[in-house]
């Protein structure tokens, strides 16, 4: 399927998630990975437990909710020299030694276009640097963690679901929203397959 289907299919009518009819045109691979998304959030959601508030995910990046990004402790203790913030609701004055992105979106829509690919160019740039980066919205569940797969897909050449489940090792309440997930497939067309 071309690109420029697959977003007439993905992205005309704009029906929920749960709507899983609207889907039939899609290719059976993608209409598979798609539903598969949705039931994984009502897994995930279902299996709550204590999450921490940060959690160390990939070497030098880290997943966080809006309060680790204004820890002190936990930026000092951590070497963390760059943030970038998903959330659009969060706005904060980052520390003077601290490299401050803001791609803001909200939680539960689609992203903008091309967001993921920026998100995913500032954590490139920020471990390229050598720097530590935090990554966070609000509650570090899913815009957050989609920034850091799209990193992982875009730069470490790590699939979707292996890199969910890479960071899932480290912050087990990662939950990408699935219309985060079809930004991320109309973002990336068939790069998202590979």
């Amino acid at each position: 399927m071309k690109t420029s289907q697959l977003r007439k299919v993905l992205f005309e009518d704009e029906p929920t998630y749960r709507d899983r009819h609207a889907y039939s045109g899609l290719a059976p691979r993608l209409r598979k990975f798609y539903r598969t998304v949705e039931d994984d959030i009502g897994y995930w959601w279902g299996e709550r437990h204590e999450w921490s508030s940060v959690n160390k995910v990939y070497d030098g990046i880290w997943i966080g909710n809006a309060e680790s990004a204004t820890d002190p402790q936990f930026l000092g203790d951590n070497n963390i020299q760059a943030t970038l913030n998903m959330a659009i609701e969060i706005t904060y004055y980052s520390a003077k030694n601290i490299n401050l992105t803001k791609l803001g979106i909200h939680d539960g829509e689609l992203a903008p276009d091309g967001v993921y690919e920026k998100a995913a160019l500032a954590i490139h740039d920020a471990r390229s640097r050598g720097e530590n980066i935090l990554v966070h919205c609000a509650a570090g569940i899913s815009r957050s963690v989609t920034a850091v797969i799209a990193y992982l897909m875009l730069y470490e050449k790590i699939g979707y679901w292996n890199a969910l489940d890479l960071i899932r090792q480290g912050r087990r309440q990662a939950c990408p929203h699935p219309l985060l997930v079809r930004s991320l497939i109309r973002d990336f067309g068939s790069r998202f397959l590979q």
